[in-house]
């Protein structure tokens, strides 16, 4: 997932500068700016590049002036809509919808999304981006975990957990990297309405009594330090070619493939209980229209634009795991992760969740590292879930 460093300065337009995209001669008058905020680089920065200069050929009454947002996208939104001079598309991370819609920022567009369009991006994909049963952004890539592994050191897919364990897998020892096992045993995070369901039957002290289990006896767990709860995986032994499997997310891929070449694949996660298979949790970038954008339409066409099948397969091409259910996908990691996607669970973009991941960590921890009994760290998450908010 792409990380962004705090906005710099509180004026609007310190911190933000404009992507030095070519602007296509134009065959008529500019009836359309739209504004686009992100903070891409590299090679999705190159994408975006052609995305434009391509939709402006075919669109010459359409000027889309792209710019590069170089701190805290929410923030910088933010500030933009107590100015009053807003972007009218920016790109983030599906997660931010529900916080955005109850701040105003952004309005709902389930009207402008007809039945070609919802069909162009897959229904996981659109669930990340649905709050209170209204869609707030068109998905245009998708992020989640899935198995590494080097051909070199070993052929074998593992089918289950326990042979995936076997193997010393090396992966983080926290909730995001295991709640796939989690969704497997039939566990639910929250309800439509963001009521936390962790505590609603037996499946989270089952999948803490796993976690507890595989702690004990594994060794490609990474763990941390006393002034570290949760730690960050350190990845060097795979990346070095030492170890044979590694669960982490599709932003290591071009990391990974410095060193691995041709010997980096991606395989699907086991099974962890009677065939339900480790799904992991999927987050998309999403184009968001600012609430009161006066380019709706226009804004809407280039997010359905780059949503389709030809821009998808470029998209795949650059790197990123697409959206478009039909998108032409040559490079077999990228599928690999596409497909392990098609079986993932979408992560709720309820504000909720805010507090939820702290607690989770925390209880991933105590079970684990702290090797406190599993009932305990479950009446303690309870009690937190149930504590009124400071």
């Amino acid at each position: 997932m792409r990380s962004l460093q705090r906005l710099l300065g509180c004026v609007l337009l310190i911190g933000i500068s404009a992507l030095p995209i070519t602007v296509h001669a134009q065959t008529g008058p500019i009836t359309t700016t739209l504004i686009l905020w992100h903070s891409w680089t590299s090679a999705d920065a190159k994408l975006l590049d052609t995305w434009i200069q391509d939709y402006q050929t075919a669109h010459p009454s359409i000027e889309i002036d792209a710019q590069t947002i170089t701190g805290d996208m929410r923030s910088a939104v933010a500030t933009a809509v107590r100015s009053g001079r807003v972007p009218d598309l920016f790109l983030g991370s599906s997660a931010w919808a529900g916080a955005l819609a109850d701040a105003q920022l952004i309005a709902p567009i389930s009207a402008g999304i007809d039945k070609a369009f919802t069909a162009q991006i897959t229904p996981l994909a659109w669930a990340t981006v649905t709050y209170n049963s209204l869609i707030y952004a068109i998905p245009e890539s998708s992020q989640g975990l899935a198995l590494y592994y080097n051909s070199a050191l070993t052929s074998k897919i593992p089918a289950t957990l326990d042979d995936l364990l076997a193997q010393k897998p090396l992966f983080a020892f926290d909730f995001y990297t295991t709640a796939g096992i989690f969704l497997a045993l039939g566990g639910h995070l929250v309800d439509d309405g963001g009521n936390p369901l962790i505590s609603a039957n037996t499946t989270f002290a089952d999948y803490l009594a796993r976690l507890k289990m595989m702690y004990g006896s594994a060794s490609g767990i990474q763990t941390p330090s006393p002034t570290r709860r949760i730690p960050l995986l350190t990845d060097e032994t795979f990346r070095l070619g030492s170890a044979p499997y590694l669960i982490d997310g599709n932003w290591k891929i071009s990391d990974l493939r410095q060193y691995l070449g041709d010997k980096l694949h991606v395989a699907p996660l086991p099974s962890v209980k009677d065939n339900a298979v480790w799904s992991p949790l999927v987050t998309t970038t999403a184009f968001y229209l600012s609430a009161n954008t006066g380019t709706t339409d226009a804004a809407l066409a280039f997010a359905r634009y780059v949503t389709e099948q030809d821009r998808q397969s470029a998209a795949a091409a650059a790197g990123q795991i697409p959206v478009n259910p039909k998108t032409q996908i040559d490079d077999p990691v990228i599928r690999g992760f596409f497909d392990q996607f098609a079986l993932g669970v979408p992560s709720s973009p309820r504000p909720e969740m805010v507090k939820l991941w702290p607690i989770l960590d925390d209880a991933v921890y105590a079970v684990t590292v702290a090797d406190q009994p599993v009932a305990q760290v479950v009446q303690a998450v309870a009690a937190r879930l149930t504590a009124p908010t400071p």
